[in-house]
């Protein structure tokens, strides 16, 4: 299946439907991208980020002469820009069988193959690690497994001992966020909110952006039968009341205000889903129409919001204790903000039929039932709108831009979903 019949036609960004067909983009890579002698022998798209008009970025998992790197790509409106090209070819490191950077003019793309990119400089400071962070490990880390890549903005990578077990995890960010993520780190450990376990920092070389953060225990609840998510997400509410509540402590207020649900960001939610998608954008546009005029007044207390939460990003261990890690968009805001999106994608996995019938209800209780046991849950108008604000705003356009296809025949009732939230159905646990 090929981008063309999914979205609309995108006539500033022509290439998009070749990008996004992974036959074609295999055969078109296997000519550009490999140094000579080094045939590419597959090339596996590992993630995209779609905006209508405005770019294409891929990041694509290339094998070629027993070597495997990951490959991040930006197409550009028109063609690659003299600027561009200039900035990309600035400053450059080996990147064993493959081009490090590769100014591609047939699909207006330009390519960096890892540990090269456009804005994050500590990449290069990942495998081999840095002196100056493996010496934070006592020696330990031996060499690393990279295990996500977010181009222009952030990279994770496993350090592995000589046993091949993780110590640590070093995460490399662009434009200054691995000093603010720092911060966080620990302001949230000044703040120690009980029963809530997050990773400790080991080190860092802030001057590049690089942190090494503890490795944390347990399994993602990502991971969990739905039979076994009703008590873990029971006890992620108890945890979550608890960082709300770290809000009132002196250190956490140097958190940045919660931005991800403001009117500017829904409205812009509303015109991308549109865009891709045209015959949803008077229903996008209704929505975003709605949660404008039924946006909660606000004024109540202010709470730790972990900012990021998903399944993913939840650990449970053995004993049934709770981790939370990714905290890097923690913010201040109201605590229906973060309980909304879990809620919000709750209702997203079940309308995908990841969950049974039933099943969504009873997590939702799980959760609220949780939350409530251990601080003061939000109002059921609150819960309700932030519910509708993050199906739209975060969840949706989310699935939009991030080219998951198997979500797209859903959109549709998703966005009715919403509607319905805002106009008063009940959020299960209230």
């Amino acid at each position: 299946m090929t981008g063309r019949h999914w979205y609309a036609p995108d006539p500033r960004l022509p290439h998009r439907d070749v990008v996004l067909d992974e036959t074609a983009l295999a055969g078109h890579l296997a000519g550009v991208l490999p140094l000579p002698g080094n045939p590419v022998a597959s090339v596996r798209r590992v993630r995209a980020k779609y905006l209508p008009g405005t770019s294409l970025r891929v990041v694509c998992s290339v094998r070629a002469a027993d070597d495997v790197r990951l490959v991040a790509g930006r197409m550009f409106p028109g063609d690659i820009s003299d600027r561009h090209a200039a900035s990309a070819l600035a400053a450059t490191v080996p990147a064993g069988p493959l081009r490090p950077v590769t100014l591609d003019h047939g699909l207006a793309t330009i390519w960096w193959a890892f540990p090269n990119d456009r804005r994050i400089p500590g990449l290069s400071d990942l495998d081999p690690p840095a002196p100056e962070l493996a010496a934070s490990l006592n020696g330990r880390w031996r060499r690393s497994r990279v295990v996500s890549l977010t181009p222009e903005k952030a990279a994770i990578a496993a350090c592995l001992d000589g046993n091949g077990e993780v110590i640590a995890y070093a995460k490399a960010y662009a434009d200054g966020r691995g000093e603010r993520v720092a911060a966080i780190h620990d302001a949230l450990r000044a703040a120690a909110p009980a029963g809530v376990r997050v990773p400790g920092m080991l080190g860092s070389v802030t001057a590049r952006g690089t942190l090494l953060l503890e490795p944390m225990s347990g399994r993602p609840l990502a991971e969990l039968s739905e039979r076994a998510l009703p008590g873990a997400l029971r006890a992620l509410g108890r945890a979550l009341a608890r960082l709300h509540e770290a809000a009132g402590a002196a250190s956490a207020r140097a958190l940045p205000p919660a931005r991800h649900l403001e009117p500017e960001r829904i409205a812009a939610a509303a015109v991308v889903i549109g865009s891709a998608f045209p015959t949803l954008a008077e229903a996008a546009a209704a929505l975003c129409g709605d949660l404008a005029a039924t946006r909660p007044a606000g004024g109540g207390p202010e709470a730790w919001l972990h900012g990021d939460l998903h399944l993913g990003n939840v650990l449970v261990a053995d004993d049934g204790e709770i981790a939370l890690i990714d905290l890097d968009r923690s913010a201040c805001g109201p605590a229906a903000a973060d309980l909304g999106g879990i809620l919000a994608r709750l209702r997203y996995r079940w309308r995908l039929g990841g969950l049974s019938a039933g099943g969504e209800a009873a997590l939702r209780d799980a959760l609220l039932g949780g939350y409530r046991a251990a601080g003061t849950l939000p109002d059921e108008l609150e819960l309700r709108w932030h519910t509708a604000a993050s199906l739209l705003a975060v969840r949706l356009v989310s699935a939009v831009t991030g080219v998951r296809a198997e979500s797209f025949r859903h959109l549709d009732r998703l966005i009715a979903d919403g509607a319905e939230l805002v106009a008063g159905a009940p959020v299960a646990g209230v």
